[in-house]
């Protein structure tokens, strides 16, 4: 069901991060980890979560997608953002 009504919110008002969050969530519950990528990256850049976002989304690729190449340059990405997050520093130098 949760799946159903972030659905329709993210189909309603696309641009609303709480309605991504909401069905990440829902694709997270459901193991549909494409589906979590995809939500992940709607999350914009000017919400106070998008750096939660862009961890997740590089220990989604990391790990379940096993996306190396997308989850250094989310992991650059985080690094950007805030130089402090320890998860993205290790990662970064384990694929080196």
């Amino acid at each position: 069901r949760l799946k159903e009504v972030a659905g329709q919110w993210t189909t309603w008002n696309s641009g609303d991060p709480k309605a991504w969050w909401m069905a990440s969530v829902a694709a997270l519950e459901l193991d549909e980890y494409e589906n979590l990528e995809f939500c992940l990256l709607q999350i914009p850049d000017h919400d106070s979560n998008y750096l939660v976002a862009q961890v997740e989304l590089a220990n989604l690729q990391w790990t379940a997608l096993n996306k190396p190449r997308n989850a250094l340059e989310t992991s650059q990405r985080v690094l950007e953002l805030d130089s402090r997050v320890p998860e993205a520093h290790a990662r970064i130098i384990s694929f080196y």
